[in-house]
């Protein structure tokens, strides 16, 4: 009996230890599975942190591009001083940053038409021309009021009556308390509605168009004043020389056909047509004999001649918003070759304004009566155009000039004030 009690001891004490050894086991699975459980929320949080985190850079690239559009457009309103391309950028860039389908700015111009620009999601802005009667009917209480709104399209009479899909904001554009105009965007792009803080932002927005639009009226006005005194010192001038009586006149005409014909831009066609009615504005320092002499000039009588592009230079020089203009009356007697006046530029160191206007003065004065020769028929003068041709002209010019008046010579010619 003994013996038995101590082989059931014996095989006790040799049990312990695995006894011991699953204990410790089942404690560290138990902490294993603890710290599983640990992990696991971790990862849970971890995912949250990341959804947040994506979220929250969506919202940060968000507002970064509505800055960067922000900024554009700040720059842009500050730089332009044309009231048409001053819209057409506004809009354009207003409903990009809104996220729109479609975007209308009008504007109220006192003493002129009003100015109208639809934009539609791809295929940018374009003049509408003037909406005052679709105003009075439909916007009619919103202009009254020159309260910013948003539009909730959710109800089916409000989409019929004012013609939007699901959403839309109406932003006044407002000088010294006067509602001059507005902006309205419709259905965004990702179907969502407007809220609040874009209409707050675009309301921002709207202050600084004004601001733009201010401003290019008071250049407009400024500059209209300030040419209407040019142009009557040019009308002046010619009045006294029966040679070159409407030669600017004329020159201004066919130059803005032809610079259409060719594609140049508003600006571009802006530039041209003051340089061209002011490119002789210089003779205003020359003397009258040696203007109106008759037959050839003096080396030294030539030189005072080749003197009026830079005379013109500096009459225009006060502006500084006619700086495309003044280097286009400067070089307008350059030639292609680089053997003209004032400087002895050549190729397209000339600027495309001066060479189209080296080609049309040219032509005007073969066709019109001189003090140093006779008139030449539109014939010859056409061919001593070809001549020059690379030497004198850009033959370029001078092959789209050739081909404007191919195709509606007599038309043109007539309307410009040429006896045909």
């Amino acid at each position: 009996m003994k013996s038995k009690i101590i082989s059931n001891v014996k095989r006790l004490f040799q049990a312990m230890p695995a006894l011991k050894h699953k204990q410790q086991l089942e404690s560290v699975n138990a902490d294993l599975q603890f710290r599983l459980e640990e992990v696991k929320a971790a990862n849970e949080t971890a995912i949250k942190l990341l959804k947040g985190v994506k979220s929250k850079n969506a919202e940060l690239e968000k507002a970064v591009e509505r800055l960067r559009i922000i900024t554009n457009v700040c720059m842009t309103v500050a730089s332009t001083v044309d009231t048409d391309e001053l819209l057409k950028s506004i809009i354009s860039m207003t409903a990009e940053l809104a996220d729109v389908k479609k975007g209308t700015i009008y504007l109220k111009q006192y003493g002129k038409p009003s100015l109208t620009f639809n934009y539609t999601y791809g295929a940018g802005a374009q003049a509408f021309g003037d909406i005052s009667s679709d105003i009075s009917s439909v916007y009619s209480e919103f202009m009254a009021s020159g309260d910013s709104k948003i539009i909730d399209g959710r109800g089916i009479d409000v989409k019929k009556h004012y013609g939007i899909n699901n959403s839309a904001v109406w932003v006044p554009l407002k000088l010294k308390g006067l509602v001059i105009g507005f902006m309205l965007l419709e259905d965004k792009i990702d179907g969502t509605f407007f809220l609040k803080d874009e209409l707050d932002l675009l309301t921002t927005l709207s202050n600084q168009v004004v601001v733009a639009i201010e401003n290019a009226w008071l250049y407009e006005k400024v500059k209209t004043n300030y040419f209407s005194t040019i142009h009557s010192l040019v009308n002046a001038l010619e009045a006294n020389d029966r040679y070159t009586k409407g030669h600017s006149e004329r020159v201004r005409y066919l130059s803005l056909e032809l610079g259409k014909f060719i594609g140049l831009d508003n600006r571009e066609l802006e530039v041209l047509e003051h340089a061209a009615v002011l490119h002789d504005i210089g003779k205003i320092g020359i003397a009258t004999t040696v203007l109106h002499k008759e037959g050839t000039l003096t080396v030294d009588e030539y030189g005072v001649i080749k003197t009026h592009p830079l005379i013109g230079d500096q009459i225009l020089g006060p502006i500084n918003t006619l700086e495309g203009v003044r280097t286009t009356i400067l070089q307008h007697h350059e030639r292609y070759d680089g053997k003209g006046y004032p400087h002895g530029v050549s190729g397209e160191e000339i600027s495309i304004m001066a060479r189209i206007l080296s080609v049309i003065d040219s032509f005007d004065a073969m066709i019109t009566e001189r003090p140093y020769r006779k008139v030449l028929s539109q014939s010859k003068a056409k061919e001593e155009l070809k001549l020059g041709a690379g030497s004198q002209f850009d033959p370029d010019i001078v092959n789209a000039f050739l081909n404007m008046l191919e195709a509606k010579e007599e038309a043109l010619l007539f309307t410009a004030g040429y006896s045909l």
